[in-house]
């Protein structure tokens, strides 16, 4: 078995079927599995997905066991000698993996690989520029990034991403489209059980880099239905509100991979900005009056966060083993 496909569903059905239905189009000359790991959706996902291609093998996790669990089971029954993680929400335009894998084959020194992504309407989606270490580390904080010698603080654990011809080797790779060997993954395991959701694709980077550089084939593109397989919520909009996951996910890896200091002092900047939110607000109302209840609902938001993330404290300092779900 040349590659083995792994793709996580839950609760998109149709979504799912595009995607397989794109790859199995585009995918020749090589031998490929499919395997695709429910996490309880509930709904008529298998049926619809093994009536249209029944080769596909498909695994229930038996619980919503969230990206890196599931993924880890698809690997667990892995049997290419390549591995590449799909979205659901993604679509092939090309003989991509065939691509990938040549490219792997005949440079050793690659451990893993992604390509661009575009979107529904085959424009190209921009990587955020902070996607590094550096990046990351700089979004994680609210008020300490502001202050004038924290970019010279934040470089001590900057490693900068690298250009080259027809590739851009970087810090870290999308979980949309992950390739790497088997073997790279037998090497550093595969990924973060502890995390949810989030962060799993820049936890695992940084194991796979251990194998090889982490490369994007800039020339190779497929389609990125963005947030096509993620739930929306209605939470009101201030710091990190759009997703308290994320951040979470976020202080794992930082805690795991860059140190203890830079996670306690991510989480030292949210108990010092609680006060500091409070009175902002409360200065907007005596400047220019308006409800209070109002003015204070992102500050209590934001404060019932922290207290959140802080339950999980010990456990992220000495690395315990937990499902860390917001």
């Amino acid at each position: 078995m040349d590659l083995s496909i792994i793709i996580v569903n839950y609760k998109t059905p149709q979504i799912t079927y595009n995607c397989i239905e794109s790859l199995k189009i585009h995918t020749k000359n090589i031998n490929f599995e499919i395997i695709v790991v429910d996490n309880a959706s509930e709904d008529d996902s298998k049926e619809k997905i093994m009536q249209a291609f029944p080769g596909v093998k498909w695994i229930d996790s038996g619980y919503n066991a969230g990206f890196s669990r599931a993924n880890n089971i698809g690997i667990e029954n892995a049997q290419g000698n390549f591995v590449v993680l799909l979205n659901s929400d993604t679509l092939l335009l090309d003989n991509i993996f065939l691509t990938c894998i040549n490219r792997l084959k005949i440079d050793n020194s690659i451990g893993a690989c992604s390509v661009n992504f575009l979107d529904r309407n085959k424009s190209l989606i921009q990587i955020d520029e902070n996607y590094t270490i550096k990046g990351m580390l700089q979004y994680a904080y609210v008020l300490f990034n502001k202050l004038p010698f924290f970019s010279y603080w934040l470089n001590y654990w900057n490693r900068n991403a690298k250009n080259a011809i027809n590739q851009a080797h970087t810090d870290f790779l999308v979980g949309a489209f992950i390739l790497t060997r088997k073997q790279n993954i037998e090497q550093v395991g595969g990924l973060d059980n502890d995390l949810f959701l989030y962060g799993e694709d820049i936890s695992w980077s940084c194991e796979l880099a251990k194998t090889g550089k982490l490369t994007i084939f800039e020339d190779l593109s497929i389609i990125h239905l963005e947030g096509g397989s993620t739930k929306k919520n209605n939470t009101p909009e201030t710091f990190f509100s759009k997703s308290p996951q994320m951040q979470l996910s976020n202080l794992v890896w930082i805690r795991k991979h860059i140190g203890l200091i830079p996670f306690l002092s991510v989480m030292l900047d949210y108990w010092v900005f609680i006060p500091i939110y409070f009175v902002i607000r409360l200065l907007k109302v005596i400047v220019k009056p308006s409800s209070l209840v109002q003015q204070f609902l992102a500050p209590i938001q934001f404060c019932k966060q922290v207290f959140k993330w802080s339950r999980y404290l010990p456990s992220i300092i000495f690395k315990r083993p937990n499902f860390y779900k917001y």
